[in-house]
């Protein structure tokens, strides 16, 4: 038996997660077309007409909306939960992505992981994202190649010639990529933070530039009776 497997880079993994993000937007992108056609039709028909919208109708227009959101959104949790969890729990052990760049999801002993499991490396995902994405980043330096979510899970993302055997030794810890990853992750923190502030001094530049120079007072005409 081959216990030697090579844990799957972050690269690799992110072509996948690419992969599987545009597989899972298709079915989305149906439903949101489903649901948008039929509202973008009434309001180009009722801009067409003329006529102003009544509250009513701007009411039932938001109401659609709010519920055209939830249901899309809902339809991308589950669909996404069970595209992953029962194809990395299943035959191949690999979403479709996972299958085209060759690596397979993994127990610690390389053996297929239970559907439950997978479930719950799923959900641990969110987790990985709260963390500005941080959680995933891991993947490409911590010694196990493993992101935060398949710490929570205890699980591995292998080479797909992987077979069941003992754990691997850990790789050697990446600081180059433990650093990128975090400047990575708290880049557009800073920069959203940096534009606000260049935009607070600059409402305050232009305040003390009114301030010093005024503009002068408009002059009234009277007009004779």
């Amino acid at each position: 038996m081959n216990n030697i497997y090579p844990y799957a880079g972050f690269w690799k993994r992110a072509l996948a997660f690419v992969i599987d993000s545009f597989v899972l937007s298709i079915p989305v992108g149906l439903v949101l077309l489903a649901l948008w056609v039929p509202q973008i039709m009434s309001i180009m028909k009722m801009a067409a007409s003329g006529a102003e919208p009544s509250p009513e109708v701007m009411m039932g227009i938001m109401t659609r909306y709010f519920a055209s959101m939830a249901l899309t959104w809902l339809i991308a949790i589950v669909g996404g939960w069970l595209y992953y969890a029962l194809l990395e729990s299943g035959k191949h052990q690999a979403t479709l992505g996972k299958r085209a760049l060759r690596i397979k999801v993994t127990g610690s002993h390389g053996q297929r992981i239970t559907f439950a499991r997978a479930t719950g490396r799923f959900f641990a995902k969110m987790i990985s994202g709260m963390t500005l994405y941080f959680g995933f980043y891991m993947a490409g330096f911590t010694q196990k190649r493993q992101a935060l979510h398949d710490i929570v899970a205890d699980t591995f993302v292998v080479d797909k010639q992987a077979q069941e055997g003992p754990e691997l030794p850990a790789l050697p810890f990446s600081k180059g990529f433990c650093a990128t990853g975090i400047i990575v992750a708290v880049a557009p923190i800073v920069m959203y933070i940096g534009m606000i502030i260049l935009m607070i001094a600059a409402g305050v530049a232009a305040g003390m530039n009114e301030a010093e120079h005024p503009r002068p007072a408009a002059i009234t005409q009277q007009v004779q009776p």
